[in-house]
Parts: C-alpha cells; sequence; structure tokens
C-alpha cells in the first residue's frame, strides 16, 4: 500500500500590526532550518505553471522576500492583502525524489490558518530509522521556528479515515509525531497524556510534542495499527 507522508504545522492568523519584514524574517528563518540538511531536502525551485517557469532559488533573505512578494493571494488583479502570501517550491527536478513545501504566511484572516506543509517523497520511507530521525529531528527545528498551535507529521491513509486534522479545536486522531500548544494540551489533558507516557514506554513528551514510537505507523502493521487505537483510546480522542 502507498503510505504518503507530510509535515503538517498551522500557526493562528497574524495580528494586523505585525509588517511584512517580521513575517519575512519569520518563514526564513523557518525555511532556512532546512540548508543545514542535504541539498535534497531543501527547497531549491520555486514552482511555476509549467516546467519552463521553474526557477532555481537563489537562497537569501531579499531573494526569498521577492519570492513571498510575488506569491501575495490575488485573483486576476485584485489582491487579497489580509491572505497573506502563498508560496510553493519543491527540492529536485526529478519528481519521484522531490521533496514539496507550501506555506502561507502572514493571513490575518481569522478563519484560515498560516500554515506549512512539507510532501516527503515515497522513495523516503519513515518505516527505517534513519529517516525517521532524520524527519524528527527536523520536524522539532520548524516547531521551534515557525511556532504554530498545531502541527503532525501525517500518514494520509491514516488521515483520510477521520477527514479532518481538529474538530472544535481537539485532534481527530492521534499521528506518529504530534505539536500541541497549551490550550489543545489542556484539552486533552495533562493527566492523559502523563498516563500515556506510562503505559507506552517508546512515547516521549517533549516540549509538546509528542512522539508514539521511533518510526512512523505503518498501516500495513497490525501491531501499529493496534498501538494506534489503543492510544486513542487512552487520550480518549
Amino acid at each position: 500500500m502507498i503510505q504518503r507522508h507530510s509535515i503538517i504545522l498551522w500557526k493562528k492568523a497574524d495580528t494586523n500590526n505585525r509588517n511584512f519584514d517580521d513575517i519575512a524574517k519569520e518563514a526564513f528563518a523557518t525555511l532556512n532550518v532546512l540548508y543545514d540538511y542535504p541539498i535534497e531536502c531543501r527547497p531549491n525551485y520555486v514552482t511555476g505553471f509549467s516546467k519552463k517557469d521553474t526557477k532555481e532559488i537563489d537562497w537569501d533573505f531579499e531573494n526569498f522576500k521577492k519570492i513571498l512578494v510575488n506569491g501575495v493571494n490575488r485573483e486576476g488583479d485584485e489582491i487579497f492583502q489580509d491572505l497573506g502570501s502563498t508560496i510553493s517550491m519543491f527540492s529536485s527536478l526529478d519528481e519521484e525524489k522531490s521533496f514539496s513545501f507550501e506555506m502561507t504566511v502572514g493571513n490575518r484572516d481569522k478563519r484560515f490558518y498560516n500554515s506549512l506543509v512539507i510532501n516527503i517523497p515515497l522513495f523516503f520511507s519513515l518505516n527505517e530509522d534513519r529517516n525517521s530521525n532524520f524527519i524528527c529531528e527536523i520536524f522539532r527545528k520548524l516547531v521551534l521556528n515557525f511556532n504554530p498551535f498545531w502541527g503532525c507529521v501525517s500518514n494520509k491513509v491514516i488521515a483520510r479515515r477521520y477527514g479532518e486534522y481538529l474538530h472544535n479545536g481537539i485532534p481527530t486522531t492521534i499521528h506518529w509525531l504530534n505539536y500541541w500548544e497549551k490550550e489543545i494540551e489542556a484539552k486533552i489533558g495533562s493527566q492523559r497524556i502523563q498516563y500515556l507516557l506510562e503505559v507506552a514506554p517508546n512515547s516521549n513528551y517533549e516540549n509538546r510534542i509528542l512522539q508514539l514510537q521511533n518510526k512512523a505507523f505503518d498501516v500495513e502493521s497490525d501491531k501499529d495499527l493496534d498501538y494506534h487505537k489503543q492510544v486513542e483510546h487512552t487520550l480518549l480522542l
């Protein structure tokens, strides 16, 4: 079975008094985390309407600001400043080995989130310890820089079963890696989280990041699926 994974981080809408430079600096610092890693995992190209429109990124802050300006949300000639900028990038011209990146920042409309989504290519299996450790390390650093209110590393096979990631501010399920702000943590309950750590010895909860096991869930493993159900039951999700 094909199992696609994504890093997903959601951040609440910005306040009206945040200026573009501050937003751009924070977004640049977040993505710049990836430049500590091999080139195969970095945003190296800006997505175009066709391959001939694809542009390689000369990575520095001033060039990144121009990408954000070009990504301002619009429809025709009408610009929607309150919805911020959405940019799409990818790591490699080899589609099968390319990580893809989509980021929305500067959104001030409370109906929507600022977000960062990184789609992990199929060849980069999260059922291998080395790759899982790599993504776990990146996830923790991105959370620290992007300051989301919620995030996860999603297995899309599992995610599709629930239809949405949050309902009334509470996660609809548990993922291999999870980030919860204080409000979500309080809704789930610190006692439940502590009990989970006691009964699930491979789990870890640090800086509000919950990691349930060393490797991502494998939906073809009965053991993993049973464990997933047990954790849901423990946390009453």
